[in-house]
């Protein structure tokens, strides 16, 4: 699924992955969040910080990043994850309560644990 998901071949996500060494159908288990996720750098380039979206044609929004699995189809506000955000910290920043934050962004975790870094996330509706 990898290859096809992001367009990464498995050299390339082993070697962006150091943590999964030789054996990859091994070692991709080996850090899976307690709700089953796993985080993997796809690409080489510095995450977007950008926090705006695009508005379409069809009156939805374009987020400024990937999004992050599972987020509501309804978001009108996203934002972009960088290095040290949190789930209360991005929570706090656009006034909106924890639980809303992960009701809107489900595959975050419930304790925050697969927030991906680089990837948009809803922060309202």
């Amino acid at each position: 699924m990898l290859p096809t998901s992001f367009n990464i071949s498995i050299a390339d996500a082993t070697t962006l992955n150091p943590w999964i060494g030789k054996d990859c159908d091994a070692g991709i288990w080996s850090a899976l969040s307690s709700d089953g996720y796993e985080q993997l750098c796809v690409h080489k380039a510095q995450p977007p910080t950008t926090t705006t979206s695009t508005t379409t044609s069809s009156g939805g929004t374009r987020p400024p990043a990937p999004t992050q699995p599972r987020a509501i189809a309804t978001c009108k506000k996203r934002h972009t994850v960088v290095q040290g955000d949190g789930c209360w910290a991005i929570a706090n920043k656009y006034g909106i309560t924890l639980d809303q934050f992960y009701s809107w962004n489900p595959g975050v975790g419930t304790s925050c644990s697969s927030l991906w870094l680089g990837y948009a996330v809803c922060v309202g509706i």
